[in-house]
């Protein structure tokens, strides 16, 4: 009679790997979904709308300023709209009125507009004391071989010369060069982008006085310890 009884039962049925198999399938095409959700989903991105004077040789700010409606680019957290002002005249006078960065630029293949910029220009963007760097505008042309242009440490001179940060950008996109020009501004002004880290303890060092971990570290070995009750 018990091995009739344990005959009826059904012993449970095993999974075929063809259901898991398609267990697996959904559960990848679910996360591939869900990621892919993720990426269709607008980015929030801080508006910034960055006032610039460009100051150099006049064929240089025009080249500058021939790229001014396309000056839009979004940068990691940012969305980047850049105001462009010439800031000098043809004779290198320097134009009245505040900007939040001044960008000194030179044609990479036009030796008179580094004379004109290192002579007229950046001695008075220096004086000042603005938020400044320098740009040599046409770096794609280095690729063309053109031996007729600048040197290309010409940037690096400049920069040690006038304590400023300093690049070539590339300039025949005008989304690059906006790029390029925030990233200066971001090197420049590097206040402006830094977040202080999280969890971070300020200690402080002064003539001797105990930091404040020692301090802790010292209440905790003065605490009295509890006598026994006999």
């Amino acid at each position: 009679m018990k091995n009739k009884e344990a005959s009826k039962k059904k012993a449970p049925k095993e999974k075929s790997k063809g259901d898991k198999s398609k267990k697996d399938k959904k559960g990848k095409n679910k996360g591939e979904s869900q990621s892919e959700e993720k990426r269709k989903q607008p980015v929030a991105r801080k508006a910034t709308n960055l006032s610039m004077n460009v100051y150099g040789h006049p064929n240089a700010i025009e080249m500058f300023k021939q790229k001014e409606n396309e000056l839009d680019v979004a940068v990691d957290e940012y969305q980047v709209n850049l105001n462009v002002n010439p800031g000098n005249d043809s004779d290198g006078t320097l134009y009245s009125g505040d900007a939040d960065f001044c960008l000194c630029v030179y044609d990479v293949r036009d030796p008179k507009t580094v004379q004109f910029l290192q002579k007229n220009i950046l001695p008075n963007v220096r004086a000042l004391n603005k938020v400044m760097a320098v740009a040599g505008l046409g770096l794609e042309y280095r690729s063309r071989g053109d031996q007729e242009g600048v040197s290309i440490d010409t940037a690096s001179l400049l920069t040690r010369q006038f304590r400023c940060k300093g690049t070539e950008l590339i300039y025949c996109d005008g989304k690059q060069l906006a790029a390029g020009a925030f990233s200066l501004y971001a090197a420049a002004n590097p206040t402006m982008f830094t977040k202080p880290i999280e969890g971070a303890e300020e200690v402080k060092e002064d003539d001797g006085k105990k930091t404040k971990k020692e301090k802790k570290g010292k209440a905790k070995k003065e605490k009295p310890k509890k006598e026994k009750k006999k």
